[in-house]
This record gives C-alpha cells, structure tokens and sequence, in this order.
C-alpha cells in the first residue's frame, strides 16, 4: 500500500474510533427524569420505602415506610432534575436504599450513596441498560430525606424505650 492509502485507512479508523467515543460520552449522560420517571406507568405511587444503612443491614421494622402523597412527591421532585454521568464508582459510607413502589407497576431501587454516587435498578417493565451506577453531576440535596430519616430514627428510639420500660414494670 502506498503511503497516501495509508493515510485513508487511519482516517477512516481513527473517524470510527473518534465516532465510537463521542456515541459513548453521549449516553453516558442521563438525567434521572429520563431513567426512571419517565419509565413508570401513569399510576400513582403507593409508597416509598427508604433505609438508611452504614454498611449493616436495617430490619425491616426499622425501614422509613412513607404512603404520603404530598411527601412522595416532594421525593420524587427533589430527585427529578438530579443530571447523571455513567460510572463504574461504587461510592462507600454512609447511603440510603430508596424503594419507589408503583401501583400495578415496576417498582425501583435507588441506592444513593453520599456525596454523589446514585445506582437504579428497575422492574420488570424497564430496561436492563438503565441498571447502572452514575454519578449525580449537577449537585443533589438531600437534606428532605435526611429529615425524614432522622425523625424516623428518633421516633423508633422513643418507640423502642417504651417497649423497655413496659417489659420492666
């Protein structure tokens, strides 16, 4: 081959490579709008199960059980503009397990693990691509959950000191 068709073949190479990467770093970018919201049915949301973990297991007693419909939409809204970036980061610490069950429908899991690391998984009705971890790119707070969590924390400790005191009596 001469050096001229040399040239054209790496080229042509290089413009698939360049095409491949640009393909990739666009779907790579989501929104969690896009992933999980616009992929539930138009059913309400029925509940919203949420654990706060450290890296041991929560009893199922101890889970934040919230059926509010104005507090599930404050949820879902604080979580609707997050912007996500795919990533093979799996976050450590502290992290919330959220559950978003859906009348007649697929439910998710969400682990958000702080500061910025978020994974989903969905049900049966969504598709296995939008099973991955991402990075929250455009800042997240959660200080709604936060709340929510350690009102419920306090209220099982309260809960959990009248079950002593009425074993001591």
């Amino acid at each position: 081959m001469t050096t001229r068709r040399w040239y054209i073949f790496g080229a042509i190479v290089g413009l698939i490579l360049a095409i491949g990467f640009i393909t990739n770093l666009i779907q790579s970018k989501s929104s969690f709008k896009e992933l999980v919201l616009d992929q539930m049915p138009d059913r309400p949301i029925e509940r919203i199960y949420i654990d706060h973990q450290e890296a041991h297991y929560i009893p199922l007693e101890d889970q934040l059980v919230i059926t509010d419909p104005a507090t599930i939409d404050q949820i879902i809204n604080n979580f609707s503009d997050i912007q996500l970036w795919a990533t093979t980061s799996r976050g450590s610490g502290e992290w919330y397990r959220i559950y978003i069950g859906v009348q007649y429908g697929p439910n998710f899991s969400i682990a958000y693990t702080k500061p910025d690391i978020i994974q989903i998984w969905g049900g049966s009705g969504m598709p296995r691509k939008y099973e991955k971890t991402f990075r929250i790119i455009n800042g997240y707070d959660n200080t709604l959950i936060d709340e929510l969590i350690q009102q419920h924390i306090a209220e099982r400790e309260v809960q959990r000191e009248g079950e002593t005191d009425g074993d001591l009596q």
